[in-house]
């Protein structure tokens, strides 16, 4: 079975698999920035309480 793969085979999967993966990155890192003000002010709450 690993006969019948070439090499252009694996490039072309290892290019499709790499173009997901950076995908899947922009789109958490987007998440986690757009996320970043809300969590900004739950720790602001959060510390306030503990200092005071």
């Amino acid at each position: 079975m690993i006969n019948d793969f070439s090499i252009d085979d694996y490039v072309i999967i290892n290019k499709v698999f790499l173009s997901s993966f950076i995908a899947f990155l922009t789109t958490y890192l987007i998440a986690v920035v757009q996320l970043l003000p809300e969590l900004g002010q739950v720790a602001n709450i959060y510390f306030k309480d503990c200092i005071s």
